[in-house]
């Protein structure tokens, strides 16, 4: 029997007051425990008047109002419309209920109004009952908050106008109750958990990959609750008083969940009768239901199951793609299974399962293999500015791990052709880390060895067109690589030994003392003692001798002959690069503002590490001047540390204190020689 499109018309087809209050009675248990929850706003002011015997705090009082939104009136809205949706909706979802419902003298278009709006009025009418029992406390206990108050209904209301209408969007779309809330709790997250799953999948098979801003933005924004939760929070304003910071976003969507409902009223009157009991009551999403089940399950199951075996796995594309085709049949034959109520699925659905996993292979070869050209350099007039972070170098000091702004024209040139460069030689560089990823050492007996260093780079580019791009690659590199001037590391050396960039990387490109605090604490450390044959600290007590040092570090690194740079841990590294570190402590009082936006004053400091190095001739010259330097207290390089024989006083604590530093400089793993890094 063909179903019917709507109902003969009855006094007033498009609202049924019966229905309407009928659906009140009938679910009160709903509303009337969402305003039996509501109402111990209330009752907790009016407790604590009682319990104070004076007039309540008025900021007081605005912070629990706005506090309350989010998350508690958040999670209240969101789980409440699920449920009211589920009550006012549960007729279509049961043949011989919905043959009633649309049997009664209302247009298909009253059923749903006089429906729809029932179950938001389980939201609603319970707010403004609550609204008004605040007011009158409020008043009562001579606190009366007027704009939080308004504040805090405005953001529940449209959290309910938004959640309620969402959740009466996915009713039509489904035949089954059980159905419903699983549909409305995947929805909610299903843009952001996909793309968190997406961008893993990309970095596995994508070189290069690291984030996609402007899909992560629109993730964000097509998962309702983590934007409102993110969204919402209190402000201290000009006057003192609290406020909602994420009304703009509920009124947002608030209009989205409008506009949802007038959508699901164009579904209800083409809604098939039939469906009631299916999975999916409308026939063209069906197959939007069975390959997004597909795809999801196949990123689900297959990076799971590729970080759960990844020991055990070999490495290459190969392993993960197979999971993502064992991964993406399950889900299809799931999502055949519900949709058609049999387990007989796979003669009437192989077709469309080889088709899946042809397309599931054309794009793992197509991402691995750069078919598109991601790792293309981006045109130089495309590039307003980028940053250019992660390399580690040597030696292990605050400046090890570099981090540069680039802005100047030749600095973003110069990191475009390492980009290039990095592109150009994409498969040789996968196929070094392939290997084992590890880092080795120098070895004074064998000066002459290839080292290898693992490094990631990660470039930042703020483009012309006010977008973002970022790309992040993994890099095994060899000494030998530096004896080519066009080679990544040579390209990479290049940029992190830049004229003027070791004075930014130790003091963040401060212009000044002043501006960057005052040295409070100045310091020689691991300067070798032989009288006591060991090594020991020295400190730089007066102030006059601290700005001293300060200026004579400043002028080595304005000339070059301090801060440089190693990629690898090699001959001219340890020739060059002593044991001794100088340690500045600089401090000042900052304001900045607390949680609330309220202005606060408190104590910063920071301590910056350089490694001294025996190019530094002003700062070694005024170490001597200060007399921490002298026939006693010299200075040793690596190289001297290392030949000096295991038997003489002070070498295992040049072992120890070279650790030390090392573990210091990152974040607690010493480097060691030829270990190999996951």
């Amino acid at each position: 029997m063909p179903s019917a499109t709507s109902c003969s018309k009855g006094p007033n087809p498009w609202w049924n007051s019966t229905l309407y209050r009928k659906n009140l009675k009938r679910f009160w248990p709903i509303w009337g425990s969402y305003g039996a929850i509501l109402l111990l706003i209330p009752l907790t002011f009016l407790l604590t008047w009682l319990d104070r015997h004076d007039a309540l705090d008025l900021n007081s009082v605005a912070l629990d109002l706005v506090g309350f939104v989010s998350p508690t009136g958040l999670m209240l809205s969101a789980l409440w419309s699920i449920v009211s949706a589920m009550a006012v909706f549960s007729y279509l979802y049961n043949s011989r209920s919905v043959q009633l419902y649309h049997a009664l003298p209302i247009r298909r278009e009253g059923l749903y109004l006089t429906n729809y709006l029932s179950g938001l009025s389980f939201l609603v009418l319970p707010l403004a009952a609550v609204f008004l029992c605040i007011l009158a406390v409020e008043a009562l206990t001579g606190a009366l908050a007027v704009g939080p108050l308004l504040q805090w209904l405005i953001a529940q209301v449209c959290f309910a106008l938004f959640f309620y209408s969402f959740a009466a969007f996915c009713a039509l779309f489904v035949g089954h109750i059980v159905a419903l809330p699983v549909f409305y709790g995947i929805l909610n997250f299903l843009a952001f958990g996909m793309y968190q799953l997406l961008s893993e999948l990309f970095r596995q098979f994508v070189y290069g990959y690291y984030g996609w801003p402007a899909m992560s933005q629109l993730a964000q924004w097509l998962s309702p609750f983590i934007v409102l939760y993110r969204e919402s929070g209190v402000r201290m304003g000009e006057d003192g008083g609290y406020f909602f910071t994420g009304l703009a976003a509920a009124l947002a969507y608030a209009l989205v969940g409008l506009a949802l409902s007038a959508v699901g009223l164009l579904v209800y009157r083409v809604r098939s009768l039939e469906t009631a009991g299916d999975v999916v009551a409308v026939k063209w999403v069906r197959p939007v239901f069975k390959y997004g089940v597909a795809l999801c399950t196949a990123v689900t199951i297959g990076i799971f199951l590729h970080q759960l075996f990844r020991s055990l796995l070999p490495g290459g594309m190969w392993p993960l793609l197979g999971l993502l085709l064992l991964g993406g049949l399950v889900g299809y034959f799931a999502a055949e299974m519900l949709l058609r109520k049999t387990f007989r699925v796979l003669r009437r659905s192989w077709k469309g399962a080889l088709a899946l996993c042809l397309v599931l292979t054309a794009a793992a070869l197509a991402m691995h293999y750069d078919l598109i050209g991601f790792n293309r350099a981006p045109s130089r007039y495309d590039v307003v500015s980028l940053y250019l972070e992660g390399p580690y170098t040597f030696p292990s000091d605050s400046a090890s791990h570099f981090g540069a702004h680039l802005t100047d024209s030749e600095d973003i040139e110069a990191a475009l052709a390492l980009h290039q460069a990095i592109a150009q030689n994409q498969r040789e560089l996968q196929a070094r880390l392939e290997q084992d990823r590890y880092s080795t050492g120098y070895d004074p007996e064998n000066p002459d060895q290839t080292l290898t260093q693992s490094q990631t780079v990660y470039f930042y580019y703020d483009m012309a067109d006010g977008s973002q791009l970022m790309r992040s690659y993994d890099l095994q590199l060899y000494s030998t690589d530096l004896e080519d001037p066009n080679s990544v590391a040579s390209l990479l050396n290049s940029i992190v030994n830049a004229p003027g960039s070791a004075e930014d990387a130790y003091f963040s490109g401060v212009e000044s003392q002043d501006a960057f605090g005052n040295l409070v604490e100045a310091s020689l450390q691991s300067v070798y003692d032989a009288g006591q044959q060991t090594y020991t600290d020295l400190d730089v007590l007066t102030e006059a001798d601290r700005n001293a040092l300060l200026a004579a570090v400043r002028s080595d690194l304005a000339a070059g002959r301090l801060g440089q740079r190693y990629l690898f841990d090699d001959k001219a590294r340890n020739d060059t690069c002593s044991l001794a570190d100088i340690e500045l402590t600089f401090f000042k009082t900052v304001t900045d503002t607390d949680q609330y936006g309220q202005l606060r004053e408190h104590d910063w400091s920071t301590t910056v590490t350089i490694g001294l190095q025996t190019t530094a001739t002003d700062t070694i010259a005024c170490l001597e001047e200060l007399g921490l330097i002298d026939g006693t207290h010299q200075l040793t390089t690596h190289t001297e540390d290392m030949l000096r024989s295991p038997g003489d006083p002070g070498a295992a604590d040049t072992v120890q204190e070279e650790n030390s530093s090392t573990e210091e400089a990152d974040g607690g793993l010493p480097q060691v020689e030829a270990v190999p890094l996951d």
